[in-house]
């Protein structure tokens, strides 16, 4: 079997080339055919271009869904449209009907550990966050690495009243980052008791 290999640089390009895709259909018959037409070009240009092509489909119809970060709405379009795919693909592209599949079964692992965490943070919270360049992506959510003693500070700030118990524990399977209450016991030390760039946090939540 054939396998194209890929520089790093080349995966960047694909990946942004195929990272706002637009089907221009006025209904979804329409665009389910338009769909099926092309796909059967981009199964012929590679494997790894016809994901990022799906991956970029996905990716715009959830966009022009959702004028909001809600997470749980933005997970339920990126179901609609993995089911939609099924649907007209039948068992006519098995391939593809395999990364369907392992998309929702990312999708459910995410429904899982937000049930599991049983753990929110407020949007206008996670917009503020974002903002001020501490998070990386929403899906998951990945805190900067370089600003661990401000992760642990916000955890210490906004979970302690609701998780008294688990707060560490809230945190870093959130944030997916550990040594939170390790970072809290170095920045006490401190002469304010609190990390460098503290202001950043305090803002957000005040």
């Amino acid at each position: 079997m054939y396998e194209e290999k890929y520089s790093i640089n080349q995966m960047f390009d694909y990946r942004k080339k195929y990272s706002d895709c637009y089907l221009y259909a006025v209904n979804i018959e329409e665009n389910n055919i338009m769909f099926l037409d092309s796909l059967r070009d981009k199964i012929m240009e590679g494997q790894k271009k016809c994901e990022f092509w799906l991956t970029g489909l996905v990716a715009a119809y959830v966009k022009s869904r959702t004028h909001h970060y809600d997470q749980d709405d933005r997970i339920e379009y990126y179901e609609d449209w993995i089911n939609n795919t099924l649907w007209i693909i039948r068992n006519d592209y098995p391939m593809i009907s395999k990364w369907c599949h392992e998309y929702l079964q990312l999708i459910k692992d995410y429904k899982n550990k937000r049930i599991d965490d049983a753990v929110h943070i407020s949007d206008d919270i996670l917009d503020k966050l974002e903002s001020a360049l501490l998070l990386s992506s929403r899906f998951p959510i990945q805190w900067n690495k370089n600003k661990i003693a401000l992760c642990a500070y916000f955890v210490d700030c906004y979970f302690s009243k609701s998780h008294p118990t688990d707060l560490w524990k809230v945190g870093q399977n959130l944030f997916n980052v550990k040594n939170l209450a390790q970072s809290k016991n170095n920045y006490l030390g401190n002469k304010n008791g609190k990390p460098k760039g503290f202001m950043i946090v305090d803002k957000i939540l005040n």
